[in-house]
Formats: C-alpha cells, structure tokens, sequence
C-alpha cells in the first residue's frame, strides 16, 4: 500500500483491493489471460497461495510473489551432509545436517551475505556453477527452480553430494 497514490494514476492499468473496506478480493476475476501481463503480488499467505495456484499463463509468465513470511517448504525433508566448494574462494568445505549453506563457508572465513535468513528477500542469491540446488526459498518460480542457476544460500540445501557457487 505504500505506493498506492502513485498507482491511483493509472485507473485503467491497477486495481487496489484493501481488504479492509473492499473486502476478501475475487482473485479468478483478475487472473490475467494475455501471456504479456505480468502479475506481481505481496500480502497473507492465504492470498500470495492462491494467486501461486494460478500458474503462468500459457507461453506467459508465473506470478512474481513477495513474501514477509518464509513459506514451510522444508518442513519434513531431509537434512543430510553435502559439500560445497566456493569457487571464487577456492574454499571447499562440508556443510552439516543442521547449518545452512551459509554457516559452512563462513567457518572457513568465506564472506557470504545475508539479511533475512529466511529464503524471503534475495539477499543471498548466488550462482550455482555445478551440482543440484535443494531450493527451499519462497522466491524462485518452478521453472527457475528447474533452470538451477542460482540458490539462496540461507535456507536451500543441496541435492547432489557437492555443488559449486559463485563465492
């Protein structure tokens, strides 16, 4: 809502919904079906859920979603020790069952960036370079999941016995 007297100047391209005038938004009636829109949303849970749901358009693009809130996708899935070389760095260390990519370099006096620590902000993206990312942010699509260019370094883990990242 910070920036919604700057919208108001385009009646005709934004619409507003506060749900605490307008009420609980019928989101399938904004569902775009032109493939060159291109939503972006930020609120609850319930409602970035829901608008999530919705998938790309065909030939389009997926919803870009803010979350305040990390999503629970690592609830139940496995933790085990992997390796990761930080190929900047020429730095090889193991990251543990319970640290996070972040800690493991860090112990061996690798600089890596953070802020939110929570898979939210995107602080922390860094390039993978080999291997396969155990992504568990709440920033990336499926089909930058798929692609596996990069990772957040806080929360993700890895799928592969080793991957390599731009650190």
């Amino acid at each position: 809502m910070a920036y919604v007297d700057d919208l108001a100047a385009y009646p005709d391209k934004v619409t507003v919904n506060c749900s605490d005038t307008d009420g609980r938004a019928a989101l399938d009636r904004w569902r775009p079906d032109d493939p060159r829109v291109r939503v972006y949303a930020c609120g609850t849970a319930r409602l970035l859920d829901d608008v999530s749901a919705w998938g790309a358009v065909t030939g389009g693009f997926p919803p870009k979603i803010e979350r305040f809130v990390a999503a629970t996708a690592d609830a139940g899935r496995p933790r085990a020790a992997f390796e990761v070389r930080a190929a900047r760095s020429d730095v090889t260390t193991t990251v543990a069952p319970h640290e996070t990519i972040v800690a493991a370099p860090r112990r061996a006096g690798v600089e890596v960036i953070t802020s939110c620590a929570q898979g939210v902000c995107g602080t922390c993206e860094t390039e993978v370079l080999e291997g396969e990312p155990d992504h568990r942010d709440s920033l990336l699509d499926d089909s930058e999941r798929e692609i596996a260019r990069c990772l957040f370094p806080c929360v993700s883990r890895s799928r592969s016995e080793r991957l390599v990242l731009d650190l």
